[in-house]
């Protein structure tokens, strides 16, 4: 299933795409070999829990993350500051699910789910890209807790 997205934000309603699916398969077979380098590359996420102090021990550093969430207090005026340090970052799930308008003939409304709601409102993406350095991760870090007084 394919979301169409009236904006970034919302979704309208699911699509689905079976065409073509053989030729997908191909393509992606041909671009299989460059993106497992490209993929090894962005094991950097695990920097980000090590030097968070949140690495648990012998954590398996095979995971490919396309984005690194946390969830912060004040996660606008986090951001905020990381902008104004030169970090760029973004909220990638700002709306709930159960607020979406694919759902609402479902009925949920606001208070339905109040931890998503909450979540929605406290989580912010952090840097993630291939070439991503150790210092510009330990800068990202160093930011963010100077903004908690840590």
């Amino acid at each position: 299933m394919i979301m169409n997205n009236l904006d970034q934000q919302s979704i309208a309603r699911p699509v689905h795409h079976q065409t073509l699916v053989w030729f997908a398969g191909i393509c992606g077979l041909l671009v299989l070999a460059g993106a497992l380098a490209f993929f090894s590359l962005r094991s950097q996420v695990h920097r980000y829990a090590d030097m968070a102090g949140q690495a648990d021990g012998e954590a398996c550093h095979c995971h490919v993350f396309n984005q690194y969430i946390v969830r912060v207090p004040q996660r606008d005026r986090v951001q905020a500051e990381l902008l104004r340090r030169g970090v760029q970052t973004g909220v990638h799930y700002p709306i709930p699910i159960h607020l979406q308008k694919v759902y609402e003939h479902l009925g949920y409304e606001r208070g339905s789910f109040p931890e998503a709601e909450r979540a929605s409102r406290e989580i912010l993406s952090l840097p993630m890209y291939p070439s991503l350095t150790e210092d510009e991760v330990a800068y990202v870090c160093r930011t963010i807790a100077t903004f908690y007084g840590k």
